[in-house]
Order: structure tokens, then sequence, then C-alpha cells
């Protein structure tokens, strides 16, 4: 398709708040934020290490293709080289800006965006982005000039509302910084109300106010219980005011939802010692980083959201070493699979913050995604050692169960529960992993142990009723209270194709074929893409004499292209002959 150079795209880039924060007008800003327009006619191949063309139409063609692979660098480099060959093309700076502040070229957004602020005084991006650029430099009066007139954009008006609070605390003005947040208008949202109460709290505890803190925390709490950031403040703000059981109280009841949250246990450690954990907020532009990226945090649910990258890069711009941002942006390149640049993100990460531990662990999981599982462990082997917790040894279990390696998997699981102390209901997931591992391991008797040591801590586990009672009946062991347990599992997920497969494959394996063949069609509606379902089917087809059928079923899965080679080993034998009499294969178990 013919490129239309320099049209607008008319795409909004709508949050999850239920407006946009560009114009749809801007082009340049939806193309950043959005892959969804036509791939390019032209194929270009960009290098590793890009360099700009001497030709407009290349560079700009480059960078076009580049924002659409969404490689920041790349269309940062060839969009700001376009804008050299065409400096007064208000296009152009808009498209350029975009990408260098995605890309994490601060100096060159900065420029950009002054140089658009003078041809397109309202962009809202670009305000933003001088505005922190300005208070990132302590050039307080400056941003109050910047925010002259607001903004109309509600997304925007929160946004500039908080960097110029933040100025205001910053120029001393700490009245006028708690008002400005107390007056915003939360536009009846949830979310807004939450991060406005959250920010107001940082303000007031910047400013020494710990009875305001403390309340505003407290509503934000209320909002959210399971946000792990409001739940710190508000553990901080018990602590500062000597309350440490309340603190202690709080941070262990998160602890049930998040069981060995690196940062919830460094909050009981600090509690234990009567130390009042480190505010993200010690200086105004610590505070507004904290703030943009929780506005960021809140539209990129979705990791891969290409908006929150935007609010990730200005908080960085306000703070480069601010740890959530920058665990946000990486796990935003990990979501796309660029796992390199996550990688380099993350180790920008200071090693002694809060998430200092939690960053490592993602490392090596980003390290094993990228085949370097040696690297990754070594890693882990490091952590262990010097800060042991739940969190490096599940991540070494992970990593070790996904390679196979069962028994060393089930060693690293049981150092996790080692660590664990007291064993609680929500740690039931300890003993299915372990169980699940040993049974790989050929331990059956210590994998049934763990099964039924994780349904005492959770009766109703379906993933834990269905793998207990189909390797039950797997094995020819207690046959009704096996098809039981699988049954409550499908009673309590009725639309998990998995479950829903493992009961209909119980059926087959006691010679209920009817059964199996009627649940066996239901596991696939529900989960049509899996080999292992279409080839359980097929056999069931065999069984009741629908042999034309089976073959179907069977080709079917073949077609699939399944990764197990015994699997699709299995499968060809049966296309050639059909199946046995007596017929010799495992099922498969929801939660593989």
């Amino acid at each position: 398709m013919a490129i239309v150079m320099r049209k607008n795209a008319c795409v909004r880039a709508r949050t999850r708040f239920g407006f946009s924060f560009f114009r749809p007008s801007l082009a340049a800003s939806a193309l950043a934020l959005s892959v969804a327009f036509a791939p390019l006619a032209v194929a270009l191949e960009i290098e590793e290490q890009p360099k700009p063309s001497q030709s407009f139409v290349g560079n700009y063609l480059a960078g076009r293709f580049a924002v659409q692979e969404r490689d920041k660098d790349a269309a940062a480099l060839f969009l700001g080289a376009a804008l050299q060959q065409s400096p007064e093309d208000s296009n152009l700076i808009d498209q350029a800006f975009v990408a260098s502040l995605a890309a994490g070229n601060f100096d060159d957004a900065v420029e950009h965006a002054k140089a658009l602020m003078k041809v397109e005084g309202d962009n809202r991006l670009a305000r933003i982005t001088v505005a922190a650029n300005a208070l990132r430099g302590r050039q307080y009066a400056q941003v109050n000039k910047i925010m002259e007139g607001g903004f109309e954009n509600p997304l925007a008006r929160i946004t500039g509302t908080f960097i110029h609070a933040w100025a205001e605390m910053g120029a001393g003005r700490k009245a006028e910084a708690l008002s400005m947040v107390d007056k915003m208008d939360d536009l009846g949202n949830g979310d807004i109300r939450r991060i406005k109460d959250y920010t107001y709290g940082m303000l007031a505890e910047f400013a020494g106010n710990t009875e305001s803190a403390l309340a505003a925390y407290g509503r934000a709490y209320e909002a959210a219980p399971g946000n792990i950031r409001v739940v710190e403040a508000l553990a901080r703000m018990y602590a500062k005011t000597g309350d440490f059981d309340s603190a202690r109280e709080l941070a262990e009841k998160f602890e049930e939802l998040a069981p060995g949250h690196s940062l919830i246990a460094r909050i009981l450690a600090n509690v234990k010692e009567k130390q009042v954990p480190a505010s993200p907020a010690n200086s105004p532009q610590a505070g507004a980083a904290e703030a943009i990226f929780t506005v960021g945090a809140a539209l990129g649910r979705d990791a891969s959201d290409e908006m929150a990258v935007m609010f990730y890069q200005v908080a960085l711009l306000l703070q480069p070493d601010a740890p959530m941002p920058l665990i946000g942006l990486s796990g935003y390149f990990d979501a796309i699979k660029d796992y390199p640049a996550a990688l380099a993100v993350l180790e920008r990460v200071p090693d002694d913050a809060p998430q200092g531990i939690s960053a490592q662990v993602s490392k090596a999981r980003l390290l094993d995604k990228m085949e370097r599982t040696d690297e990754a462990l070594e890693i882990l082997d490091a952590l262990a050692i010097a800060s042991p917790s739940r969190d490096v040894f599940l991540a070494r279990a992970s990593i070790l169960h996904e390679k196979k390696r069962y028994q060393d998997a089930a060693d690293a699981y049981s150092r996790a529960i080692a660590v664990t102390g007291e064993v609680r209901d929500a740690d039931w997931y300890l003993f299915y992993y372990r169980g699940m591992v040993r049974e790989r391991a050929k331990q059956w008797s210590r994998a049934e142990q763990d099964f039924k040591r994780a349904l005492k801590l959770k009766p109703e586990q379906p993933q834990v009723l269905n793998y207990l009672g189909y390797s039950w009946i797997d094995q020819g062991l207690n046959l009704d209270e096996a098809l039981k347990l699988v049954k409550r599992a499908v009673e309590l997920r009725p639309k998990d194709g998995d479950i829903v497969d493992s009961l209909g494959w119980a059926y087959y394996r006691l010679g209920r074929y009817e059964e199996a063949v009627k649940t066996l069609e239901r596991a696939i509606e529900l989960r049509p893409e899996e080999p292992v379902i279409q080839d359980h089917l097929g056999d069931a087809y065999w069984k009741v004499g629908r042999k034309f059928e089976a073959r179907f079923q069977w080709q079917h899965a073949l077609d699939m292209e399944p990764e197990d080679p015994e699997l699709i080993e299995s499968v060809k034998a049966k296309l050639k002959d059909g199946l046995p009499e007596e017929p010799e294969q495992k099922a498969a178990k929801a939660g593989d």
C-alpha cells in the first residue's frame, strides 16, 4: 500500500479511564501509541546499530517502520534524523518528540517538546514533559508558568496537577500544594480517587502532616487493599506514629494475598526492628515521579500498553533511578518479548532499592527466556545465599520445572517451604507444585502426600482436586473417590477446558466411553486449540466405533503442530494402525 506521508491517522489513544490523553488530530502521538495501522509496503531491514540515511524519505519510512515494530530507539533515531532534514514540519516534530520520549532520550524529547509548544501551545504531552523537566531542574516558577491555564483534558489535568503540586511543595508552598490535589476532581472514578488520595498522602507526609497523611493513605487502602504501594505507604505511616503492631498486621494481611512478596518481607523486617521504612517521595522530584508512575500503572493494567510507557518515561525524566517506573518499563518490554531491552532497563534498578531483590529475580527470569539459563540460576543461587526468600526459591523452582529438572525443582520448592516458616492456607500452592514435580520425577508416594497436604490447606482447590483425582485413576487407585474429586473440580471450573478434559479422560480410562465422548466434546469447545484434547477425543471416538471421526481428530491434533515428541509419535502410530485393544496413553493434566 502506498504511504501517504504526514496524513493524520485520527486514532484515539483510549485509556481505561474512558477518555483520551492525546488529541485525535495528533497523528504522531497516535502512531506512537498504536500498532494498529497497516504495515508498510516497503520492507526495511534495520541493523543492530542502524545509521540514518542521507534521504529524508528513507529516514521517515525507517522511523515509521520502527514505530510499527515497537523499536523505540530506532524510531527516535530515524525520525530525529528526518526532522533535522525538515525542521519546520510540525507533524514531524510531534512524531520525533513522542519517539524520543518513548525511547527515554530525554534531552531530545525536551528539545522537541519545546519546539512543538511554539507551534502547538496546547499539546498536552509536550507541556507535561517540559513541566516535568523544569521540576527536575528545581525551576519551580517555570513549572507554574507552564501550567497556567491548566488542561481541559481530564487525564492531562490530573497529571499536570500532580507535577504542579510537587513544584509548589518544592518552592515551600505546602498549603498550596495540598490544596491543589485536595480540590482535584476525581471524576467519580475509583482508580483516580485512589491515586488522588495516595498522592495527597505523599504530599502531606513530605510536609510533615502525619495525621493528614495517615487519613489519606487510609482512604486509598479502603479503595485498594490489594495495592502494594498503598499498603506500603499505610504501614509506613503506622510505623511513623509508633503503631508497629498495626503496621505488622497490615503487612501480614497483604502477605495472605501475595505470599512471599519481597517488598512485604522487607517491611516486616523493618517493623520487627521498629524501624520506619523509607518513603519513595523523599524529594519533590521523587514524589512527582511516584505520582506519575501510579497513573501510568493504572493505565497499563495490560503490561504491553503503549500509553503507560509515556508515563513511565516522564517519571524517569524526573527521577532516572526510580525503581517502580523502571520495573514497569521492563515489564512492557517483557510483554512485547523484547527481552534484551527489558533486561537493560532492570540493570538500572539500584541494588539497595526496596525492589532490588524483586528486580534481580525478574532479571533471572528474563535470562531464562533468553536461553541463558545458567546465568539465571547463578543469579538466583547468589540471592539464595545473600537474601534467601520464597520469591528466590520459587523462581529457581519454576525455571528448573520448565527445564524438566524435576528433582532439582522439588528441592527448590522444599527450600521455599522451609523459609516460609508457619504454613498457612494460602501456601497450598507450594505443596501442589512440589507434588507435581515429584510425580514427574517418579516419586508418587511423596507427590501424593503433597497433594493431600495442599487439599488440607485448600479443600476446594480445583487444580489440586483434578490432579490428585486423575493421578489415582491413571494408576487404578481409589477409583470412586478419584472420580468424585475430578467431578468436583469440573463443578468448580466448568469452563476450564483442561479440567473438563481430565474428567473425559477419566471416563475413558474407566471404560465409560460414551460419557468420555460427551465430556471430551465439551472440552474441545472450551479449548479447541489444545492438541492433547483433540487426541483424547479421537481415542474416545475410536472406542465407540466412530473410526472415521477418530482419524479426523488425530490428524487435526497433528496439524496443530504439538511440541511434545511423544504425542506426535503416538498420533502418527494411531493414524497408521488405529488403537490397540489395550491403549497405554497417559492423560494430560491441567496445570502442566
